[in-house]
């Protein structure tokens, strides 16, 4: 099944856009999950930054682990357009279930977070070196975004 962008809300549109950007000016070949997830840190509006606090997570710890990770990628020059590597397309796929799994209509940033919580890749690792797991995501989404559901491209702006 192939995955479709218009099935993101606007700020997971932004989000998969910055990590591409990310890739591009760093020269990496292929969007990696540490790029969505650096993208989705960088965020200061939405639903992440709430739930990560929630949490008791350190951005900036966070953000910096994540910086130091992408500073390891292999890098190419030519300036090709990077593409979404197969690990990052497995998390977009693992995004779009849990988007049904909670009846929602659309690919937010939380299900973003929640699917690199969830699926094997260093982005995983890192996030579970700073405490951060699916049970603790989603106790914390719980807190913030209560029994809301996302049902347009814009529900982050109703959360909280």
């Amino acid at each position: 099944m192939a995955f479709r962008f218009d099935q993101l809300t606007v700020k997971a549109q932004e989000a998969v856009q910055r990590a591409a950007e990310l890739a591009q000016q760093a020269g990496h070949p292929q969007i990696d999950p540490h790029h969505l997830l650096s993208a989705l840190l960088a965020e200061e509006e939405g639903i992440v930054a709430p739930v990560l606090e929630k949490i008791g997570a350190d951005r900036g710890q966070l953000h910096n682990i994540v910086e130091a990770e992408l500073d390891h990628l292999p890098k190419v020059s030519g300036g090709s357009t990077p593409q979404v590597g197969a690990v990052l397309g497995k998390v977009l796929e693992a995004a779009k279930e849990r988007t049904g799994t909670m009846k929602d209509d659309f690919v937010s940033t939380e299900h973003l977070l929640l699917a690199l919580a969830t699926v094997d890749s260093k982005a995983k690792e890192t996030l579970a070196l700073n405490a951060i797991d699916e049970a603790k995501v989603l106790a914390a989404l719980q807190a913030v975004r209560g029994s809301s559901r996302v049902t347009d491209q814009t529900p982050e702006a109703k959360f909280q």
